[in-house]
């Protein structure tokens, strides 16, 4: 066997085995079931829905555990109800529409119920009373309301009447209910209430009016019909009412048994059915007869009931079905199921469009019931594209369009919903999906069920469609394309790029002229027998048959351009041959025997009598319309011409629903459907409503893009199509339902500056729903339109334009939004419409808006500005300068608040301070072993009262004054001694701020009238302003007093060295809050209260500027001196003029301690003179210690002498303390200074501050003195230990010495040992118990106290000595090793040579070299 017959064999024999496996064939979807799942993804609130209904509008509302959601087709929008509506969670569990009032009712797991306006959309609060909220577990909506009850709560009928909510209570306890348990109501035409309870029944009315009906007994069952009310009572006993009235009581009999609990009762066809535990009764309205049902039931609920069905289940997971009265049958759907998933059997029931009723059930999926065939049966879904997670259902609703909603526990929302086009997916070669050899390009049936089928693999197939099944036929050497039986029998078969046959005879490009290119298209036979072949490429040929058999051909349309390139025939009704090419289309009489070139008909772009030039498929329908498929441009069709000179065309694009304008094959099925495959999938165009259905394959993409003119009609009117992956089987099921329903677009939500109107608190969504003008603000203007037809089935194309902008409708899309940006002021009418049909559009549906002018731009307002424009060029001077004065009224104001609420803060800083001086010297003197001046501490404890005595007055005098409460009391004093006596309290703090005070008399004694107190406090606040405002270093501080030579006018001058006033301060001078310390840590009360006693004092208060050249402020108070000057009440009764003794004794007092413990040096920068002595007194006891006042000084002392710790106040003068803080620590040469900041300021923020300033602590005053020392310790140890880990171990020695010494009698040791030691420094036998002997202290005693205070032995510490000692001779050089050896007490040279390299590194004779 040769190589190619090899080849050729194994070649057969893989075709045979693929031949066994073509039966095989793949779903694309098993069934036309397909399921859409929506989640917090698509906008849901929430994963868990509890509840779906659908309201007359069309929308679908969703009941979850986090509020309700509306759903339009398109969007999600989700309402959140509050407290304020009687709705205490958002878990909603079920609705309730009331359909006459547009309202929702919400009902929470919890029995609380809300409200929600569908006309509003809002939730409303329906009660308006906090105290009427109860929950309520049942509820039923009646005509004007809703009822709400339960057990717990009673009964309550809320009727709403349009505009306000009336609701009236019944409960057991009140005595308006028979019984507590409520069984049933039932409302009558008479629009009372029948309450059945468990001991009888009552008729209430809204108004509140009850009535008791029949006997007081257990009710089993009751019903209403036709206004009479049965009741069904447990002593077997019918009563029927009218009204309140028995019409008649029935007994039943006993061969009925005793019934004890009636499962369900239900009423059909004139029968009330009773199904009890005893036994099932039929009671005949009409008869008013008895009869026993065959039937039982066991203990069951009610699940559904409509005027036709009635659906109950029990308890073991099984339904019953009637119908109108009969029982249909019982089908358990629970079988095989886990009672531990089914959520004690619920299922949930909902009628279809078809008829059919719908049960989902919690564990076991969705079954339906067909009244056709009273069975049920599973709901099997084989959706592809989205698959159920679980059974467990939670939920069911069938919508107005047929669809299917339910939900899964915590996974969204489903919907169900038939296909009309189910499909079939056979693959000719199943295992080489993906290739060519399942790229299908004929079609063509060949009678008896079968259907010639080609692929691009050059294999033909015979598909059997009986049974799907598919073999292999026969192999050509390129692929086919199309195929034809003439009528005389003989077969056609076209090939691209291999010609034609014509039954065996093969005509091929090689030894056919007429073919150049040998691609051959299709073949199409006229009336005369005639065979007309389409090529691409070599144009249309014909070929006619002699009477003896000679195949002769002809050649048209050849001359290129696209015209040769033929890819569809076609040949009407009437006998005219359609030719599609790449040049659009060309038609000709076929029923002419001799043709010519000028008998072709071309419709084409180029010539503007078609929109395409590329054009692919030809159909004539049976109603003889001819469809145009073209390639980009859609489907064009027209009604069989009469002139073909003159075809007018309509279109069919995706504007008017086709899924792509690549049209691929035009076909018609048996029931006048026009089907039009293309590139993304086919369309169905109903011939009814000329509506587009379409299909896409969501799983197989290449099975959206159907073959080139490959479809046929099945015999069994199925519709067979290829596609690039395999062929396609199409059923297509009308719908067998009517849905009656108009589409109408709806205007469902607009956004107003991108934020949507329902989320407004204007009237916006009222106007929406109602149809009327949405008003806006001018700056309101822009807006969002969204719209739906509200039709859940499928996406429809839309078309809109508002007028006032747009000229004329925008292009169709599926988008159902429209934005438009920047709207100018004036009314606008937004139009909508959806498409309904071929070229038909749906009624259109208008929403108005309008866009206010602003105000200046209303005629009248215009009119008004032209007439006034005069009046305001004159007025604008004015105008602006009252603006001005206005700005700066404004200006003055905030600082004024400003400085009020520093003031505020400020004063509890003043008072900080003097408390912090009292306990500062409170803890010195209860200090037992105090090391303190007492006699100093108690005059500090007594300034520093004095101080805080003072702010106290000062604040109750600023009260006096400003309620007017004050009263001058005048005496004759000296007011020189008063002045001098103030000079003196104030001098030494002038020193401690380096100013030199002067007072300047001009008497040394001068006895005159006047307040003592206010004059005092006058001059207390200008000197205190004085020091505190003399920044000039060495500056002069004077205090002068003048009198006039008419002895009538005292003047007292107090003038400072500071820096003076702005203009600015001046005109604020003596107002509140505005001078004084406040920017400083002042209360800024001082001039203000001094100008105001002063006027008291009919006395006048003023600032002079400083001369040109000079420097400093000075406050000139003026006093009368004559007795005329003051009222005969303002003098002080029982005038003594006995003045008060004065003292001389300065409040600043020195340490009377002596020399510090310890020789590092503290700064202590404190702004306030008592506290800074008082500081100074504590801690030179044990430290040298220097004062500033200054933070800008300190801090150039501290740079200079490099102190071990600086403890500074936060409010200080040019520098504050955080500012030092950070100055000290950014220094690498004062990196090492310890920082404490004792402050006033508390709060978290100022000492973030504080650690943000770096600095080591942060103490608020007043602060404990013990705590204090003992921090200073702390950080003056860790600054040496610092320094010991970063020097050489020489220095490491030295700082190891230094030791801090908290005592005097520490100190007096320390000197002792050290003078002792070195006075027997030279006797090499001098011992530890020699130094005892010499202390007179005990060796244990000595060990311990040498070992704390130096931080080693008494050894240690004599060798020390030693050794340090040698250092230092070493250096003076005077003396040789072995003489400064024995001079140190080492007898041995050697053994000193080790200890001195063993101390200082190197030998003694290499020290200091």
């Amino acid at each position: 066997m040769n190589k190619s017959s090899f080849l050729k064999y194994a070649r057969c024999l893989v075709l045979f085995f693929m031949m066994l496996w073509s039966s095989l064939f793949v779903y694309s979807q098993g069934d036309n079931w397909h399921i859409t799942r929506y989640s917090s993804l698509n906008g849901l609130s929430t994963n868990d829905v509890t509840d779906m209904k659908q309201d007359d509008n069309g929308y679908l509302w969703l009941a979850t555990s986090n509020g309700i959601c509306r759903y339009d087709g398109y969007n999600f929008l989700n309402f959140h109800p509050t407290d304020s509506y009687g709705l205490y969670d958002n878990h909603i569990a079920r609705l309730e529409i009331d359909r006459k009032n547009h309202l929702l009712w919400t009902f929470s797991f919890s029995g609380s119920v809300g409200c929600f306006h569908l006309s509003l959309g809002k939730f409303i609060d329906y009660l308006q009373d906090a105290k009427a909220k109860k929950k309520y577990q049942k509820h039923q909506v009646w005509s004007h309301g809703i009822v709400l009850y339960d057990n717990k709560s009673g009964v309550r009928i809320i009727n709403f009447d349009g505009k306000n909510f009336l609701y009236k209570d019944f409960t057991y306890e009140r005595g308006t209910l028979p019984g507590k348990q409520i069984l049933s109501i039932v409302e009558d035409s008479f629009d009372n209430f029948w309450i059945v309870t468990d001991k009888g029944v009552c008729r209430a009315s809204i108004s509140g009016k009850v009535s008791l009906v029949g006997p007081k007994k257990k009710v089993l069952a009751s019903q209403l019909f036709n206004g009479i009310f049965y009741v069904f009572y447990e002593d077997n006993t019918i009563g029927i009412y009218r009204r309140a009235n028995l019409l008649k009581s029935i007994v039943c009999s006993r061969i009925f048994g005793m019934q004890k609990v009636v499962a369900v009762n239900f009423m059909a066809n004139h029968k009330w059915f009773i199904y009890g535990d005893v036994a099932s009764l039929v009671f005949d309205l009409k008869s008013l007869s008895i009869s026993k049902n065959d039937m039982q039931i066991p203990a069951i609920k009610k699940t559904y009931q409509d005027k036709e069905y009635v659906v109950v289940s029990d308890n073991k997971g099984c339904v019953y079905v009637f119908s109108n009265g009969k029982f249909k049958l019982k089908k358990n759907l629970f079988e095989q199921v886990s009672p531990a998933i089914t959520y004690n059997y619920r299922v949930w029931v909902s009628k279809h469009l078809d008829g059919s009723l719908y049960i989902a059930t919690a564990g076991n999926g969705l079954f339906v019931f067909n009244p056709k065939t009273n069975s049920i049966a599973p709901v099997s879904i084989t959706s592809d594209n989205t698959v159920m997670p679980s059974k467990l259902l939670g939920g069911l609703f069938c919508d107005k369009d047929g669809n299917i909603w339910t939900s899964l526990e915590y996974a969204g929302l489903y919907k169900i919903y038939h296909s009309s086009i189910c499909t079939k997916l056979i693959l000719p070669l199943p295992h080489t999906a993906g290739d060519r050899a399942n790229n299908i390009r004929l079609l063509h049936s060949v009678g008896n069920g079968k259907v010639l089928v080609s692929t691009k693999d050059k294999m033909l197939f015979l598909y059997d469609e009986s049974d799907n099944s598919i073999r292999s036929f026969k192999e050509y050497p390129a692929n086919v394309y199309a195929y034809l039986k003439d009528r005389k029998g003989r077969v056609w078969v076209a090939t691209r790029g291999s010609g034609f046959w014509i039954n065996r005879q093969h005509y091929k490009k090689k030894d056919f002229k007429l073919l150049k290119v040998g691609n051959i298209y299709d073949f199409v036979e006229d009336n005369y027998g005639r065979v007309w072949i389409a090529t691409f490429g070599d144009g249309l040929l014909l070929a006619t048959t002699s009477s003896k058999g000679k195949v002769t051909f002809s050649k048209y349309l050849s001359d290129g351009q696209g015209e040769s390139d033929i890819r569809d025939l076609l040949i009407d009704s009437n006998g005219w041959l359609w030719i599609a090419t790449n040049k659009g289309f060309f038609v000709i009489d076929a029923k002419k025997k001799k043709i010519s070139k000028k008998d072709f008909i071309n419709y084409s772009k180029q010539n503007g009598s078609f929109r395409d030039e590329e054009v692919i498929s030809l159909f004539q329908d049976s109603k003889s319309n001819i469809w145009i498929g073209s390639y980009g441009k859609g489907v064009a069709f027209t009604k069989l011409p009469r002139d073909y000179k003159r075809i007018k065309f309509n279109w069919i694009t995706k504007q008017n629903g086709l899924l792509n304008n690549n049209v691929r094959s035009i076909l018609e099925d048996r029931k006048g459907n026009v089907w039009i495959a293309s590139d993304e999938g086919i369309n169905c165009l109903n011939k009814f409503n000329e509506y587009m259905d379409n299909y896409v394959d969501p799983n197989h993409i290449l099975n959206n893009i159907y073959s080139e003119n490959s479809a046929i009609v099945l015999s069994d009117g199925d519709l067979l199509y290829g596609t690039t992956q395999g062929l396609v089987r199409i059923k297509y099921r009308e719908q067998t339902y009517k849905n009656n329903k108009q589409l109408i677009p709806r205007i469902v939500d607009m956004d107003v500056n991108g934020e949507t109107i329902f989320r407004s608190s204007r009237d916006w969504v009222k106007c929406l729903l109602a149809g009327e003008k949405i008003l806006l603000q001018p700056n309101e203007n822009t807006v969002t339109f969204y719209f739906s037809n509200l039709d859940f089935s499928k996406k429809m194309l839309y078309r809109f334009y508002l007028e006032g902008i747009d000229k004329k409708w925008e292009s169709q899309s599926v988008a159902n939004s429209a934005t438009y940006k920047n709207l100018s002021p004036g009314v606008y009418r937004f139009h909508v419409e959806t498409l309904v049909g071929i070229n038909k559009w749906s009624p259109e549906q208008v929403l108005t808006i309008e866009v206010a002018h602003p105000w200046w731009s209303l005629w009248w307002i215009k009119a008004l500005f032209l007439l006034l424009i005069f009046t305001i060029i004159a007025l604008l001077s004015r105008m602006l300068y009252n603006n001005f004065k206005l700005r700066e009224k404004i200006k003055v104001e905030r600082q004024f608040m400003e400085f009020r609420l520093n003031f505020f803060s400020q004063m509890a800083h003043e008072f900080r301070t003097p408390l912090a001086i009292i306990k500062s010297a409170m803890d010195c003197l209860k200090d037992a072993n105090t090391l303190y001046d007492a006699k100093a501490s108690i005059k500090v404890a007594n300034r520093g009262s004095d101080r805080l005595a003072k702010l106290v007055n000062n604040l109750l005098l600023f009260r006096k004054v400003n309620t007017g409460d004050i009263k001058l009391n005048v005496e004759q004093y000296d007011i020189i001694a008063d002045l001098r006596q103030l000079y003196l309290d104030f001098r030494p703090m002038a020193e401690v701020k380096g100013q030199e005070m002067l007072f300047v008399p001009f008497e040394r004694k001068y006895q005159m009238l006047y307040d003592r107190e206010k004059i005092e406090t006058i001059v207390y606040n200008l000197l205190s302003n004085a020091i505190k405002y003399s920044t000039t270093p060495k500056g002069v501080i004077e205090l002068r007093v003048e009198c006039d030579a008419k002895q009538e006018l005292l003047s007292i001058f107090i003038k400072d060295s500071g820096m003076g006033l702005t203009e600015e301060q001046e005109k604020t001078l003596f107002q509140p809050y505005m001078h004084g310390n406040v920017s400083q840590g002042g209360m800024g009360l001082g001039l203000y209260m001094s100008k105001q006693l002063a006027v008291l004092h009919h006395a006048e208060l003023t600032y002079h500027k400083p001369e040109e050249g000079q420097i400093g402020a000075t406050f000139v108070l003026t006093l009368p001196n004559s007795l005329g000057a003051y009222a005969k009440e303002e003098y002080k009764s029982g005038i003594t003029g006995s003045l008060k003794k004065q003292t001389t004794e300065s409040p600043l007092f020195q340490n009377t301690v002596g020399v510090a413990l310890n020789m590092e040096t503290i700064f202590v920068v404190e702004d306030d003179p008592d506290l800074l002595v008082q500081i100074k007194q504590i801690l030179s006891v044990y430290f040298k210690v220097v004062g500033y006042s200054n933070g800008k000084e300190a801090f150039e002392q501290i740079c200079k002498q490099k102190p071990a710790l600086v403890i500074s106040d936060v409010m200080l003068p040019e520098m504050d303390g955080f500012c030092l803080s950070r100055s000290i620590k950014s220094n690498a040469e004062l990196a090492h200074v310890k920082v404490i900041l004792l402050t006033a300021l508390d709060g978290e923020e100022n000492r973030l501050k504080g650690i943000q300033a770096a600095a080591d602590d942060y103490f608020v005053k007043p602060c404990s003195v013990q705590l204090l020392v003992a921090r200073c310790f702390k950080l003056i140890e860790q600054k040496h230990k610092q320094k010991c880990s970063l020097t050489s171990s020489e220095d490491k020695e030295e700082v190891k010495e230094r030791r801090l010494i908290t005592s005097p009698v520490d100190k007096v040791f320390m000197e002792k040992v050290t003078t002792i030691v070195y006075a027997h420094l030279s006797e090499a036998d001098f011992s530890v118990d020699q130094l005892c002997d010499l202390l007179g202290v005990g060796r244990t005693t000595t060990f311990n106290r040498i070992k704390e205070l130096f931080g080693m032995t008494p050894n240690e510490y004599i060798r020390e000595e030693r050794l340090q000692t040698a250092a230092k001779m070493l250096l003076e050089g005077d003396k040789n090793i072995a003489e400064i050896s024995l001079c140190v007490g080492f007898s041995d040279p050697s053994y000193f040579n080790r200890r001195f390299k063993a101390r200082f590194g190197v030998a003694p004779s290499k020290y200091g070299r």
